[in-house]
């Protein structure tokens, strides 16, 4: 192991504090593991109004006595926090000037939002302001996504010589996601770093606009993303559309909506030429285990749902069970582990109004509704959803869709209705419980529901057009569910299909490559297949997932490896301009 690095990760979201996905996942869970390692990192995000509101405590900074200013953008106050079973401390930045992190009416959401581009170009140098205040000067500054995409500019020109030895680490979490575009040439001049001349020539230039990734991709030390596959991907331009229409209603209106494999859209190029001239990187995510743990986790006995369900004029009858008959793990002896397994699954199909089969093949869904995993079940009438059903399973999906995803919304209402033509084998939840409840499943308890939903479905799917990593797939091995999925990105990475040789890296599952719906149909069918005439088989491939380490650990040494492979890079850089 080298040396103990000091790291500033500086990230637009964490969990528990303020998350929309995975980010915020990855930004609690992997600082936790590299200090554990014996690094020292300091986490940095916007102080969300939301955070306070939930109750968090906000301290303030020793030292900081005054609000800081930050050229062009107003002053910022810092607050400090500690990441919940860590240690890692939290630095919050709350805009005085403006209200770029209060909720108001009109602002419920993280993102997307008119002023966007300068709530992160706040975030961007109010960092570099108060490592500056703080007189802290890492080895390394670790940015994640757009919204911190600004830092490896400002450090290679307007603070270049405040952080002469701090290199820098980009991560792009999905490439799709570069920040905001067409802005004003007032809010260009209020980065400071001549971005109003973007459309001459800039790192930051894209297409004759303004992007925020862009440049980070060209000027960090080191670039990476999230699996090994997706760094290979991405190296790609986006593919033909595919040829599988879904044909999207609209009251009287109809229209064809096709689909491309993203890979990297605009930025494939940049990439290229990255990879001549600086490090690029896959490095795997992981999952946090402790957080994710069938033997510990409170949460399948949870009573949200059975709580909500005394609401119905009918209440559902869910079987009684105590948190020690129902947790389990790949220690536990074969009959009590599928005991345990077994009881877990009746409990779900109560819930969710569904036959209590033990033969059906219960498949758990979780994810945001959109093109991404959504498209080749709904393709040509949901050919693929269609056909699943019709096997027997039964198919339980938890997600919403954005308000502003027209495909989305499509795909949720088209949930909707199978949900009533098949309420026996198809449970889409929030939709069932806003016809028995008059309202819909709360926020807060779908991440309750989610560890409900890993825990007691035989199978998950990820039928995904693409997939930077996926923390879905990890999960749901750890809890012993078997995952379908399409060969892309990190699923590629952590599950190798049951017909190949064991892999040390991957749990088993059954895995397809051809992005169609006949694809996703012929997987399902070979797993339903086993699952029904192989039962040892089917457990053994559960066991295998059980047993895989998914955890943080081997991650975040990769981390610590690719952040002094950024200081190397630094010192070279810092050699050639002397």
């Amino acid at each position: 192991m080298g040396a103990e690095l000091n790291i500033a990760f500086v990230t637009s979201e964490v969990r528990p504090f303020a998350a929309t996905g995975g980010l915020g996942d990855v930004a609690s869970a992997l600082p936790k593991a590299l200090r554990q390692q014996g690094h020292q990192v300091r986490l940095i995000m916007p102080a969300y109004a939301m955070i306070a509101e939930q109750g968090y405590e906000l301290e303030e900074v020793p030292g900081l006595g005054e609000p800081i200013s930050v050229p062009n953008l107003g002053e910022v106050e810092v607050k400090m926090a500690t990441l919940p079973d860590s240690g890692v401390q939290v630095y919050l930045l709350d805009a005085t000037t403006y209200d770029f992190y209060r909720r108001t009416k009109d602002r419920a959401g993280l993102y997307g939002w008119p002023d966007d581009a300068r709530r992160f170009m706040l975030l961007c140098r109010g960092t570099l302001e108060l490592l500056n205040a703080l007189n802290w000067k890492p080895d390394v500054i670790h940015c994640n996504d757009w919204q911190a995409g600004l830092i490896p500019a400002y450090l290679d020109s307007v603070y270049k010589y405040d952080f002469l030895n701090t290199a820098t680490l980009y991560t792009t979490h999905n490439i799709l996601f570069g920040g905001p575009g067409g802005l004003s040439t007032r809010t260009l001049r209020e980065a400071g770093l001549g971005l109003e001349l973007v459309p001459v020539i800039h790192p930051h230039e894209y297409y004759g606009h303004f992007s925020f990734s862009k440049g980070a991709l060209s000027l960090a030390d080191v670039v990476n993303t999230v699996s090994p596959t997706y760094a290979q991907e991405i190296l790609q331009p986006e593919s033909d559309p595919l040829p599988y229409p879904v044909r999207i209603t609209e009251g009287s209106s109809a229209t064809e909506h096709t689909c491309r494999i993203p890979n990297g859209v605009g930025f494939y190029n940049v990439l290229r030429h990255r990879q001549k001239a600086r490090p690029f990187l896959g490095i795997l995510n992981g999952i946090d285990t402790d957080y994710w743990n069938p033997q510990t986790d409170p949460h399948l006995a949870m009573n949200v749902v059975a709580g909500l369900a005394k609401g119905l004029a009918k209440p559902i009858e869910v079987e009684p069970a105590t948190p020690g008959q129902l947790s389990f793990g790949p220690d536990l002896p074969d009959e009590v582990l599928w005991q345990r397994k077994a009881l877990n699954k009746r409990r779900l199909q109560q819930i969710c109004g569904l036959d209590v089969d033990d033969q059906a093949l219960l498949i758990g869904r979780v994810a945001r509704i959109g093109d991404q995993k959504d498209y080749l079940l709904m393709a040509e009438g949901a050919r693929a959803l269609q056909a699943i059903l019709e096997m027997g399973c039964q198919v339980v999906i938890l997600g919403r869709a954005s308000a502003q995803d027209v495909a989305g919304q499509w795909y949720r209402a088209e949930y909707e209705r199978f949900d009533k033509v098949y309420p026996g084998q198809l449970a889409y939840i929030n939709s069932r419980w806003q016809r028995w409840l008059g309202k819909g499943l709360p926020a807060d308890a779908d991440f309750e529901f989610e560890h409900l939903l890993y825990a007691c479905s035989d199978a998950f799917l990820m039928p995904s057009l693409h997939e930077p990593c996926g923390l879905s797939q990890m999960v749901s091995m750890r809890y012993g569910s078997v995952p379908i999925v399409r060969r892309t990105g990190g699923l590629a990475d952590t599950v190798r299909d049951a017909e190949a040789p064991p892999d040390a890296r991957k749990g088993g599952g059954f895995v397809f490559d051809e992005p169609s719906p006949q694809a996703l149909v012929e997987a399902v069918r070979r797993a339903r297949e086993v699952f029904g005439q192989q039962p040892m088989r089917w457990r053994a491939l559960a066991r295998e997932g059980m047993s895989k380490d998914f955890s943080w650990g081997p991650s975040a040494r990769e981390y610590a490896d690719a952040y002094r492979l950024a200081r190397e890079v630094k010192r070279k850089i810092n050699h050639l301009d002397d």
